[in-house]
């Protein structure tokens, strides 16, 4: 597998698709947050299909959330719990 098939997505300050059909996210990198709390779906839009089993608490200073290549059979949704994020994914 190629390092370059990865994509770098679209900046997300709030809840959005990442992508709307299969593939795999690699990570989320984490330009700034202010107690952010995200949630990732197996799903292209808000659904009770999470993948992360919970709630994902970001860390101060967090720059980097390695998910290791998890595979989406519907699509990637992040959705953001609380506070504030700014967050742009890698995915393909």
């Amino acid at each position: 597998m190629n390092q370059l098939d990865f994509i770098l997505g679209a900046n997300l300050t709030a809840s959005g698709v990442i992508k709307a059909s299969p593939g795999t996210l690699r990570g989320l990198f984490i330009a700034s947050h202010s107690s952010g709390v995200i949630k990732l779906d197996n799903h292209a839009s808000a659904a009770s299909n999470s993948i992360s089993n919970g709630n994902i608490t970001l860390a101060a200073g967090q720059q980097f959330l390695n998910v290791g290549d998890a595979f989406f059979t519907t699509g990637i949704y992040l959705e953001v719990v609380s506070g504030t994020v700014d967050i742009v994914p890698i995915y393909r």
